[in-house]
């Protein structure tokens, strides 16, 4: 999942939770039964539990660009640019 899609994943999951409160507190309130009010909101926190944890192909749509690793033999001319500049030998 990249940066963007832990983004979308987070606003997903937050945008159902909240829907599934609001109905379950509207469905509740008019059938007068706390029961379905908390059996509707499980049931959102499950599906928006489903939706945003597993690494669906959704948020991981953009690619991030990586710096290439320098190769071991510049970090080796280095090191001994370093030593001759320390011994002198320039």
């Amino acid at each position: 999942m990249d940066f963007l899609g832990q983004r979308r994943a987070v606003i997903f999951g937050r945008l159902i939770i909240i829907l599934f409160a609001a109905l379950g507190l509207i469905l509740g309130w008019i059938s007068q039964d706390i029961a379905i009010t908390f059996l509707i909101h499980s049931l959102g926190i499950l599906f928006a539990i489903v939706a945003t944890i597993p690494d669906w192909p959704y948020y991981s749509s953009t690619r991030i660009q990586w710096v290439p690793v320098r190769g071991r033999t510049e970090r080796k001319g280095l090191i001994k640019r370093l030593i001759d500049r320390i011994l002198c030998k320039e």
